[in-house]
This record gives structure tokens, C-alpha cells and sequence, in this order.
């Protein structure tokens, strides 16, 4: 039977609630999906985009595309202050809450700096399981930017890891300590990299290779296509959404439902990040 794993990231401070109803209605949730939210739990909104590959980069987007213009340079702002997507989050089935770094900054959880990695990790799971009433499993690094500390504090903290991209060859330098390595590693996989989870000498992980299927920069007819042959070729289908994407471009919203009713024609069963890591069978043995 297919496996369906869907991720949003980014809820911050200012999500407003009825974006995320709107992505994931009582429609969504009755055909059986599940959605993983990963939560910013301090919110910096200086932080500055950069990239000559970033598609907001190269349409004059300075800071961060989901902080609101009225709130850009206003310091830093906790999730504890969103009460109502806090109590959504704590409330409604078929949702596992994510923390996704810090402040969402390129360096929190870059660096080599053990205690400061930790601290943040520590502070940042406790406003946002205060804000839900709920213990948080499931690390999400902000921008794909985690050191091998980042890696080892995490673990060592017993959460563990759903990053979008886990390509040995690239993680083996910056991510992944090399005495997690092993022989199971020594596949083509090592240079590709990996869709599903990925298990190490003393922790596991999950991944997906191509996160995004929607943006609202593309023809979303034919990213509507591209996803519905990606569904029917996959026994292990994972992907990720930007909610505030949906506001910038409303007609996503028109194809993602589509999507959902194409997804639920088919026999599946959805996971969220906790049950995929706890049921999947590691696609490196």
C-alpha cells in the first residue's frame, strides 16, 4: 500500500489560522491525510533571504516572504503569542507539531557551538510545547542549514531529524558525524541521495528528495500533472508545503485541493513525521 507524508513548514507568530484551514479543511483530514506543521518558535524578522536561485530573491524579496510587511525589522516574536493556531495545533487530529529551528535564521543551528545549539533547542521546544500542551518529537532544520553539532545535539536530545534533502556525499562534510556511517551506506544512494528513512549506526532520519511540488511561480496546471505522476510511481510518496505560499498566489489553493481529491482515489495510508520514523522500514536496511 502507498505511504503519504505531508509537511508544511514555517508557522510562525503571525500565521493566520485560517490559511492553514483552508490548506488542511475537514476534507483533507476525512480522506484519512495527516499533515506534519513544523513551528518557528521565535520568529526573527530581520532575517534576510539571499541566493541567485531563490525564486522570491530574484522577484525583490528582502526579508523572509511569510513575515508580514507591517511586522519586517520588529525584533523577534514567540509562537506563544499565536493563541489560536496554538490551540488548532493542540486540538485537531490527524496533526504532528514540528519544531523548526529557532529564530529561523541561516545560523542557529549551523554552527559548531554545542551549548549555544542546545540552549536554542532547549528554549525553542519549550514555548512551543507550552503553546500546544503538547511534547514535540520531530526536529526541522530551518533553510537545510544543520552542522554535525546541530545533528548530535539534536539527536542526543532525543528528537529526531525530517530534513528535505539527506545526500550522504554532501552530509558526510557538513551534516552527519562520519562514524555514523556504515556499510549499509555504500550504494548509489550515497552520491543520489535518499527518499524515505534513513537509518545510521545510532539514529535514524527521514528525507525527501524533491519537497516541493507547488509554488506560486509555476504553471500550477503542469506542477498539478508532474505531482500526480509522481503519486502514481511512488510506494513512498513524501512532500512539502509552504502555506504562506497560498496567499501570495490564491489559484494554489484550487490545485492543491485538486491534488488531495486525486491522492484520495487511490488506496493509502498517510503518516505524519513520528509514524513514518517509527513504522517505515529504512530504505538503506
Amino acid at each position: 500500500m502507498k505511504t503519504v507524508i505531508i509537511r508544511d513548514d514555517d508557522v510562525h507568530a503571525f500565521t493566520p489560522l485560517d490559511t492553514l484551514k483552508k490548506i488542511y479543511d475537514p476534507r483533507f483530514f476525512g480522506h484519512g491525510f495527516k499533515v506534519s506543521l513544523s513551528v518557528i518558535p521565535n520568529m526573527d524578522t530581520s532575517v534576510q533571504i539571499k541566493g541567485t536561485n531563490n525564486p522570491f530573491v530574484r522577484r525583490g524579496y528582502i526579508h523572509e516572504p511569510f513575515i508580514p510587511k507591517g511586522k519586517v525589522n520588529t525584533g523577534f516574536h514567540s509562537f506563544g503569542k499565536n493563541v489560536a493556531v496554538a490551540k488548532w495545533l493542540s486540538s485537531a487530529r490527524g496533526i504532528e507539531t514540528c519544531l523548526h529551528g529557532y529564530s529561523h535564521s541561516l545560523s542557529d543551528f549551523a554552527s559548531a557551538d554545542k551549548a549555544r545549539i542546545r540552549s536554542l533547542l532547549h528554549e525553542g521546544r519549550k514555548t512551543v510545547e507550552s503553546a500546544i500542551g503538547k511534547r514535540i518529537n520531530t526536529f526541522v532544520p530551518p533553510h537545510e542549514r544543520l552542522s554535525k553539532a546541530g545533528w548530535q545535539v539534536v539527536n542526543d536530545n532525543g528528537m529526531q531529524l525530517f530534513r528535505n534533502i539527506i545526500r550522504p556525499l554532501k552530509d558526510i562534510v557538513y551534516t552527519v558525524p562520519v562514524s555514523q556511517y556504515g556499510l549499509r551506506h555504500a550504494r548509489k544512494e550515497f552520491f543520489y541521495g535518499y527518499n524515505g528513512l534513513v537509518k545510521y549506526r545510532s539514529a535514524k532520519e527521514l528525507g525527501c528528495m524533491e519537497p516541493y511540488l507547488f509554488s506560486p511561480f509555476w504553471d500550477l496546471e503542469e506542477s498539478f500533472r508532474y505531482a500526480c505522476e509522481k503519486f502514481d510511481k511512488s510506494s513512498l510518496f513524501i512532500m512539502t508545503n509552504h502555506h504562506w505560499e497560498f496567499d501570495i498566489n490564491p489559484k494554489m489553493l484550487v490545485w492543491w485541493k485538486r491534488f488531495v481529491r486525486y491522492m484520495s482515489e487511490q488506496e493509502s495510508v498517510s503518516m505524519t513525521a513520528t509514524d513514518a520514523i517509527k513504522k517505515l522500514r529504512p530504505v538503506n536496511g
